[in-house]
């Protein structure tokens, strides 16, 4: 049997690396459409219970004013300032619901620059199913998208930076355009790892699509030096305006870069050593949402499709290996929460909207999939219920609590702060600082001895319990006693401060649109 041998194709020249956009006023009402519609659907997630996360951060960010003997004022986070930035705006605009309309944006934005990439690649198809797969993922529960987080924030820099990288090779005009999109490129690339440390995700679809370009002879030596050298001055501002506004804020540098990176791969190492069983219980589920998103389906159509062709272009190339990257990301963070699947949004869009290119069918069935996929998992998670022990038990403590009272969460339930309105005497809101910052819980025993001892404490759970009686039990029986228990969170008062129980006004498990659960919706401040 005879082999088919297809012929190579001929060398493209740096007008050629991606295909002309068409003017197409349908396919732009589409992109609207799709922003219009993300907005639409993530809109009822305004009333869905606070996360632990969004409760945490809008804390830290509230009180990050230059003072405080933390990173970032009074308490510790291992995240980067811009994300902090972000929550303290929306802080001081309207709390969570602020918080929550920002993500609608960052959706939206998220849509918009991915749609404008796959033109630039690929033209109005490309750019129409993209914005129509970006739209569904950015809606859909099981990928975490619900609560704001990092992931959800960056990923609008992450897009934005790959519309900036495919402008400069689409562009018809060398020179300044083409060095101010490059310039652009670099700085939203290190925007987004400011906000989320891992998602360098536009960085390496940029740098592999300019390399790839130049090592197929489609783009000479001098052009490559001259867009690296203008990204890199985009980066190094991005850097520059981010220093001088945490040094604004009291907050060190070499801080946050220990947080960032040094203080994460220290945490890898406690995070092994603890509860694997749950690791691995949550790292199954992640999978298992992964799978029912229909982004594997896309990647690997994608991965097969182009398997079959050589050489690959530019953005082939850049588009598999920014999806390998990201997947690589979302395992090494360990703690295998859902939202970490956010960060393959953009490259998963992308890869769907450039299948149009060779597999018109493919692609339409794929989307069609996806949007499907994502169509039921919004109207199954609008109708679920959400664990809301956590702002359950804040709420019962604020309801009972005097001025001047301070709290501790141990360890995490960050929200539990937040909803109370009282302070944490204790930098550490999360479990995980705790258990690689503090692993013996000295700086706690010396907190609790001390002038600004904690009013209130609460324990969350058996295992929390049995770490802290290990290393402050002695504190803790000679200074404190249980008052009650909330939402499975023992809460103690401290010895000779008298205040009434706290009472739970409603249950642990909160509807995630009160309406459709018949009970009045209020936005949260």
């Amino acid at each position: 049997m005879t082999s088919v041998v297809r012929p190579a194709p001929r060398a493209r020249t740096p007008r050629e690396l991606v295909d002309p956009p068409r003017t197409d006023t349908g396919s732009h009402r589409l992109v609207m459409l799709a922003m219009l519609a993300v907005v639409l659907l993530r809109l009822p997630y305004l009333w869905a219970p606070m996360s632990p996360d969004e409760g945490g951060f809008l804390t830290v960010a509230g009180q990050w004013n230059g003072r405080g003997a933390s990173l970032y004022g009074s308490y510790w986070v291992d995240r980067p300032p811009l994300l902090l930035t972000v929550y303290q705006l929306a802080d001081r605009t309207g709390g969570l619901t602020a918080l929550r309309l920002t993500g609608c944006v960052a959706a939206a934005l998220t849509v918009w620059c991915c749609a404008g990439a796959a033109r630039n690649l690929a033209g109005r198809t490309a750019q129409s199913l993209t914005a129509l797969v970006a739209a569904a993922l950015l809606a859909s529960p099981i990928l975490g998208v619900e609560p704001v987080n990092g992931e959800l924030l960056a990923a609008p820099f992450v897009a934005a930076t790959a519309l900036a990288a495919t402008s400069v090779l689409a562009s018809r005009r060398a020179g300044r355009p083409e060095l101010a999109a490059a310039a652009a490129a670099g700085f939203l690339s290190v925007a987004a790892l400011l906000v989320k440390q891992n998602m360098a995700d536009g960085l390496v679809f940029t740098g592999l699509l300019w390399c790839t370009a130049w090592l197929q002879g489609a783009m000479d030596g001098r052009r490559l030096r001259r867009l690296l050298a203008s990204s890199a001055v985009g980066a190094l501002g991005a850097v520059a305006v981010v220093t001088v506004w945490i040094l604004l804020r009291g907050t060190s540098p070499g801080g946050v870069l220990y947080a960032m990176y040094p203080f994460r791969i220290r945490a890898a190492g406690v995070m092994t050593a603890r509860d694997t069983a749950s690791s691995l219980a949550r790292l199954h589920r992640l999978l298992t949402e992964w799978v029912l998103s229909g982004i594997p389906l896309v990647l690997a159509a994608f991965a097969a499709l182009l398997a079959r062709y050589r050489p690959l272009r530019p953005a082939y190339v850049a588009l598999l290996g920014t999806a390998a990257y990201s997947i690589l990301s979302i395992l090494a963070g360990g703690n295998y929460w859902n939202h970490y699947l956010v960060e393959g949004i953009v490259a998963a869009s992308l890869c769907a909207g450039l299948l149009v290119v060779q597999r018109a069918g493919l692609a339409r069935v794929l989307t069609i999939l996806v949007v499907a996929s994502s169509g039921l998992a919004w109207a199954d998670g609008l109708v679920q219920r959400t664990d809301d022990g956590g702002v359950v038990a804040g709420r019962s403590i604020a309801a009972v609590a005097r001025p001047g009272d301070t709290i501790v969460s141990a360890f995490g339930d960050a929200d539990i702060v937040r909803v109370s309105g009282l302070r944490s005497p204790y930098p550490y809101l999360w479990s995980l600082p705790t258990h690689t910052l503090d692993p013996h819980l000295t700086h706690l025993a010396t907190t609790m001895r001390g002038s600004a001892a904690p009013t209130w404490l609460v324990v969350r759970g058996p295992s929390t319990y049995r770490f802290l009686t290990r290393h402050v039990g002695p504190l803790l029986r000679a200074h404190y006693h249980a008052v009650t228990e909330v939402c499975g969170r023992t809460v103690y008062l401290r010895d000779h401060t008298p205040r009434r129980v706290p009472t739970p006004a409603t249950g642990c498990r909160t509807p995630t649109v009160p309406a459709l659960a018949g009970r009045p919706s209020k936005l949260h401040l």
